[in-house]
């Protein structure tokens, strides 16, 4: 994992922001999630693997974050809106989306993902 790096001098304050990561369960999400949580986020780490998941959380409340774990399958439409509802129900209203899911191209607001395309700008809306 990222654990070898420490994590950077956070310059910026983001207390009160609720930060949706997916693609957290290992490499960019990973780092993204604990680099947002370092930052004061309330972070949802969310993925297939949920078992890394846990683990993230568990890193992030040892640095002093707070986080919660979602499963996540961003080829299922109603996969991504539970994740969101989740991510809802732990924190408030999602106002910062980090997609690391380097295997599908989300691009802005919706790319190419047939399923997400749809979707996505209705949850950038439900906001």
């Amino acid at each position: 994992m990222t654990a070898d790096f420490p994590l950077p001098n956070v310059s910026f304050d983001l207390s009160g922001e609720v930060a949706l990561v997916t693609g957290a369960s290992s490499g960019l999400g990973w780092r993204f999630a604990r680099v947002l949580a370092a930052a004061g986020a309330s972070v949802v780490v969310a993925a297939r693997r949920s078992e890394r998941l846990e683990a993230l959380c568990r890193q992030i409340a040892d640095d002093g974050g707070t986080s919660s774990p979602v499963a996540l399958d961003v080829t299922d439409t109603e996969s991504l809106l539970a994740s969101v509802d989740a991510a809802e129900a732990a924190f408030g209203t999602v106002t910062a989306l980090r997609n690391e899911n380097l295997g599908h191209d989300l691009g802005p607001c919706g790319g190419s993902l047939s399923p997400l395309r749809s979707q996505y700008p209705l949850i950038c809306r439900r906001r």
